[in-house]
């Protein structure tokens, strides 16, 4: 399970000097591997850190304490006279428990070679995600959204449709369905049923209940469930396109003051759904918009509305689309070239950013590798999978210890399990 940390604990950095707030080993491990394991076909890296050692290593089968491999390790030294040793034992694939040994420095921690081990924390992840209690609205919309884009582009990926549906039906409830504002808490059965028809008498008695982000986030999230599911739950979905309409419509009168990714995204979601010329012209004003004054919310909507906008089957603009593919393209290259074998084949800067900032690359690596259908950024987002996991020079599984328990419902908490959870999709659909 995801937990070790207490709710609150914050995280700064990641990486060669990690300054996290649980006590730290006075001893620096020797034998670095995944934690976590590896996949049967793919790339397995043991790393040593030592100033001088036997060149040979092995790989021990925990249930007989058989040797099972054994190879050579390569000494690296980098500019900075950092001296690492690594060996490659991608060779073995038998699924299993193991552990690396080698007789300078004795035995590595445990780790499994298995085919399923994604999907394993995939699902882990997605009961977490699903099993939390929620305190407000714009939680619950990035969650239904979250999800059900990675089902959209990673069709193998597992989704509730249940839990979409109630979620969906939930929010609904949070809609003033005469403005079309949305609350921004989430109330019982009672505060709603008191609120009631009060709510519409333009006396601003409620007002401090509603969330303009909220209402644009709502607006993307109905319009999405309309076009993904217009076929399979006709009615709900039409439910959904009205409400996200009267949405979009109250929070069109006071987009000054919603954040320009929110605003973004419910034009992209709406675009998409209707193929409204509004919606076209929102985009070109979000486009329009100051860098240095757009404001963001908490939760970054770009990327998905990115990825709404490219796959929309209404008119797109091609040079947007392509200035778009263009920018992933260039963070994944500068990703790409700044991953070396002398910091366990991710980028020799990541000490410098936090956990947030890390699962945003590989984000943006697994979208490219999903458009390209190519090996490389894949190949790369599985080397940041192994950092994260403990191939890194503290061997600290990061994912368990940055990622607070699974009851956490905290936002920070919640978009750092969902930005995994997309990462995990993505080794579910190759």
């Amino acid at each position: 399970s995801y937990s070790t940390m207490k709710a609150g604990d914050e995280i700064v950095t990641l990486g060669i000097t990690p300054d996290f707030n649980y006590e730290k080993t006075e001893q620096k491990p020797g034998i670095i591997i995944d934690c976590e394991g590896y996949l049967p076909t793919g790339k397995k890296m043991v790393y040593l850190l030592a100033e001088e050692v036997n060149r040979r290593f092995y790989v021990v089968n925990m249930d007989n304490e058989e040797r099972v491999y054994e190879s050579s390790l390569s000494k690296l030294e980098d500019d900075g006279g950092n001296i690492v040793y690594t060996g490659d034992f991608s060779e073995l694939t038998a699924p299993g428990r193991y552990r690396i040994y080698q007789s300078d420095l004795g035995y590595s921690y445990e780790f499994v070679i298995d085919e399923n081990i994604y999907i394993k924390s995939y699902k882990e992840l997605y009961k977490g995600i699903t099993n939390l209690t929620y305190k407000n609205t714009r939680d619950i919309i990035y969650v239904l959204t979250s999800l059900m884009t990675i089902k959209e582009v990673y069709e193998n990926s597992y989704i509730n449709e249940g839990f979409i549906e109630e979620n969906i039906e939930l929010l609904l409830k949070h809609q003033n369905a005469k403005t079309g504002a949305v609350y921004q808490e989430i109330l019982s059965d009672n505060e709603l049923e008191s609120i009631g028809p009060d709510a519409d008498n333009g006396d601003g008695q409620y007002d401090n209940l509603i969330s303009l982000s909220a209402t644009a986030e709502f607006a993307g999230v109905m319009a999405q469930y309309y076009y993904l599911y217009q076929e399979k739950e006709p009615e709900m979905a039409q439910r959904c396109i009205k409400a996200a309409n009267l949405s979009y419509t109250y929070m069109e009168q006071y987009k000054d003051n919603v954040p320009g990714d929110s605003y973004y995204y419910a034009a992209a979601q709406l675009y998409k759904a209707t193929g409204a010329i509004k919606c076209r012209t929102a985009i070109a004003t979000y486009d329009a918009m100051d860098v240095k004054t757009k404001s963001v919310s908490d939760y970054n909507y770009e990327i998905l509305a990115d990825i709404s906008y490219m796959k929309s089957k209404f008119r797109t603009d091609y040079s947007r689309c392509d200035a778009i593919m263009s920018e992933y393209l260039a963070d994944a290259g500068k990703i790409s070239n700044k991953s070396s074998r002398y910091n366990f084949y991710v980028a020799s800067d990541i000490g410098q950013s936090n956990l947030d900032e890390i699962l945003d690359d590989m984000m943006k690596l697994g979208l490219v590798s999903y458009i390209i259908s190519g090996r490389e950024y894949y190949s790369i987002q599985g080397n940041y999978i192994h950092y994260l996991s403990g191939a890194n020079e503290e061997n600290k599984n990061y994912l368990k210890e940055e990622i607070p328990n699974t009851t956490d419902a905290s936002t920070e908490n919640i978009i750092k399990m969902l930005k995994l959870l997309f990462v995990f999709g993505n080794f579910q659909s190759v």
